[in-house]
């Protein structure tokens, strides 16, 4: 019994391998490799020239940018425009400014042999950055992956459907350059299929984390052509819970079919000024590239392009990748209830689900939440050490996962009954989990549904063959490959170990009555571990980390031409090495400057300085039962401008740029619109009564004017702005 406990136990760590190995990313390809794949070597020296500087919309360095996308571009021999438009946003929440900004998408076009006319796969990818990052990957990987794949592309013979390469403007504006290409531009209408390439962070492997309706042909066609797919249909109910969006949201929205690709691992350099060329992963760069080859090569032959078919979940399982119809986890999770459907005793049920629902899976999670609550109020930028070092990261992983199957076994220890008749009880309950997961979360649904389902065959195999311990533990195996990977996996999407642990204790139910009996020593043991994982974690995040805790620290000289009063303004945490000490600084609420936030935000005075001031001239004025004006606002060459009418002067009817702009329920006028055109803006306006109103207009520009008040390092200014308020009396 001893020899078959450990080969048992050996089977369990190679499933604990092999599951979180599919997180890993591939090697990278070198300068030499052949012209026709994909080398990260070759790819880099693209993000090395897009990550030189901040790139946002309308600054001078994304002008750089997009001429170097062009003049590559045409290197290669494609069809390349410049789409130039001016976009709405498609999302508002009825508070924040609606955004809206004059957009330049870069849309390049490789031919293939006319096989399917003039029929197209479309690959995107967005080449603005936000104002404090350098944008190596976010969405420099993206940008180089697409440009090495149309090298690779153009190198070998014609496809049998064209190939449009979108290099979008204005995602970090709201999917500005998206909206306008898939409203406006014609080659709109020639893709069957689209596939965007994104980052939340500058490292790990590439998953496709969201797809299209009824997606399940896409999904198939991917997981057998990418040479190392990563892709769990969870990730769509995790990505809901992300504050995210990506130019995909538009491709969804514009009805057509795809997949979306990320990386989401290092998310500390996410949006940040670490986000930077040196930090770069090679890896990811490579999965990203192939990912993108292997797309166009697989799609671009499909005789038949209608890829709407039926709703799959999907998952890696080790090595590997696993797609079915939806339907068959819910088919599945019934047959699994019928076949628990047996005669124990009402009370083994009930001590066996609150076992698992209390001592596995309740216990470990609330440990962990109360302990990450604590270290919050600590290191308030917890998440971001942790992303930061994959050291720390990997030991909390491993205590989260130590102190859920030590409490599941302490708990298990301390029940008076028979381990196998608790085992079906926590089954029992876990089968009601599997049908309401499988109805209303069906992507979620295998996770629970592939594990119980191992349980209830080697329940059934025990019960008429008696069969014991080494088949229950290899039908266990394909749950402990899903549970490490997950645990991996949410760890580095959501920063944090508690749905890790609570996944984790998930799964011991199905295991650990089965294998006993368990010594004491072994839970003393296991909780022992986790301390000892926990303690390793917090030393190393205690430390100096690089990059964590710079994040979202934008600095702005905020100055308010009629008063001349100005100030200092720190969004996020300020750096008491780039000024004064923080006791200068004051936390407070300025909806002035940031209406539709309600955040606090450090500030403190500064002096005032010579800027551009925006103006007005009113081109015509009409008074009726309404008043009707046309207006022409100046000083607005860079960076954006903001526009509000205030609550008191209901707007009935605007327009910004020729463009109608979607108000407020209650009329409030709020809109930003980025990279305005040197000349100026157009507004019209219609207000609901003929009697005066105030127009507020703030400029937001890059950089800060020549001032002393902060040391004179450049790094602390990186994403720095110039935001100047005036106000007109109409």
């Amino acid at each position: 019994m001893n020899l078959a406990r450990a080969a048992a136990a050996a089977m369990f760590a190679a499933a604990v391998w092999l599951g979180a190995g599919a997180l890993s990313t591939p090697e990278p390809a070198g300068p030499t490799a052949p012209l026709e794949s994909f080398s990260a070597a070759r790819a880099f020296a693209h993000v090395e020239a897009i990550a030189r500087e901040p790139h946002p919309m309308g600054s001078p360095a994304h002008e750089d940018v997009r001429s170097y996308l062009l003049e590559q571009l045409g290197a290669l021999g494609l069809e390349v425009q410049t789409q130039e438009s001016v976009a709405v946003a498609s999302r508002s929440d009825g508070r924040s400014p609606v955004e809206m900004g004059r957009v330049r998408n870069v849309v390049a076009r490789r031919r293939g042999n006319g096989k399917h006319g003039s029929r197209a796969i479309l690959l995107a990818a967005h080449y603005d950055s936000e104002r404090a990052s350098f944008g190596a990957a976010d969405d420099g990987y993206g940008v180089a992956a697409l440009l090495e794949t149309a090298r690779a592309v153009a190198a070998g013979a014609a496809l049998d459907r064209d190939v449009l390469f979108l290099f979008s403007d204005g995602e970090e504006r709201s999917l500005l350059g998206a909206a306008a290409f898939m409203r406006e531009h014609p080659w709109r209408h020639d893709v069957d299929a689209a596939f965007n390439f994104d980052a939340r962070g500058n490292r790990g492997p590439v998953t496709m984390f969201q797809s299209s309706a009824a997606s399940m042909d896409l999904v198939e066609r991917y997981l057998r052509a990418a040479p190392h797919p990563v892709a769990n249909s969870i990730s769509e109910e995790l990505y809901k819970l992300l504050d995210n969006d990506t130019d995909f949201t538009e491709v969804l929205a514009g009805g057509l079919p795809g997949l979306n690709f990320a990386n989401f691992r290092g998310v500390d350099s996410y949006h940040d000024r670490g986000d930077r060329a040196d930090a770069a992963d090679q890896g990811t760069l490579q999965h990203h590239g192939e990912t993108a080859l292997a797309m166009v090569r697989a799609f671009a032959p499909v005789q038949d392009a209608a890829w709407r078919t039926r709703s799959a979940v999907y998952f890696n399982l080790g090595p590997l990748s696993l797609c079915m119809p939806s339907v068959w986890m819910l088919v599945l999770a019934v047959a699994c209830a019928a076949g628990l459907a047996r005669r124990n005793a009402i009370t083994d049920l009930v001590a066996g689900a609150g076992w698992a629902l209390g001592g596995a899976v309740l216990a470990p999670a609330l440990l962990l939440g109360a302990f990450e609550w604590l270290l919050g109020r600590v290191l308030p930028d917890f998440s971001m050490r942790l992303a930061a070092h994959p050291v720390a990261e990997a030991l909390y992983t491993t205590a989260g996962a130590s102190l859920a199957l030590g409490l599941a076994l302490f708990t298990l220890q301390r029940m008076q009954r028979r381990w196998p008749r608790l085992a079906q009880g926590a089954a029992a309950l876990w089968s009601v989990l599997a049908v309401v997961t499988a109805i209303a979360l069906p992507k979620a649904s295998y996770l629970v549904t592939i594990p119980l389902c191992g349980f209830v065959v080697a329940s059934w195999l025990r019960e008429r063959t008696g069969a014991w311990l080494l088949l229950h533990a290899a039908l266990a195996i394909p749950g402990v490959m899903l549970a490490s990977l997950h645990a991996r996996l949410v760890v580095a999407a959501l920063g944090s170990d508690v749905p890790a642990a609570a996944l984790v204790g998930f799964g011991a139910t199905f295991v650990l009555p089965w294998l006993g009996p368990w010594s004491e020593r072994t839970s003393r043991v296991l909780l022992l571990g986790s301390g000892a994982a926990l303690g390793g974690a917090l030393l190393l995040l205690l430390g100096r980390v690089p990059h964590a805790g710079e994040g979202w620290r934008s600095y702005t000289v905020s100055i308010d031409a009629g008063s001349e009063n100005a100030r200092w303004v720190s969004i996020g945490a300020f750096d008491p090495s780039c000024g004064p000490e923080a006791p200068s600084w004051k936390r407070e609420r300025l909806p002035e400057l940031f209406p539709g936030r309600d955040i606090e935000i450090h500030s403190r005075d500064a002096r005032a300085a010579s800027v551009t001031r925006p103006t007005l001239d009113v081109l015509e004025d009409v008074r009726t039962a309404h008043r009707a004006l046309r207006m022409h606002i100046g000083g607005t060459a860079s960076g954006a401008a903001g526009i509000y009418i205030g609550r008191d002067f209901r707007v009935t009817r605007a327009s910004l740029e020729g463009r109608p702009v979607p108000l407020t329920a209650k009329g409030d006028l709020a809109v930003r619109f980025w990279a305005p055109p040197p000349e100026g803006l157009d507004l019209e306006l219609e207000l609901e009564t003929p009697s005066r109103a105030t127009l507020r207009v703030v400029t937001d520009t890059p950089g800060v004017p020549a001032h002393d008040d902060f040391a004179a390092e450049a790094a602390c200014f990186v994403g720095a702005r110039t935001m100047v308020t005036t106000t007109f009396e109409l």
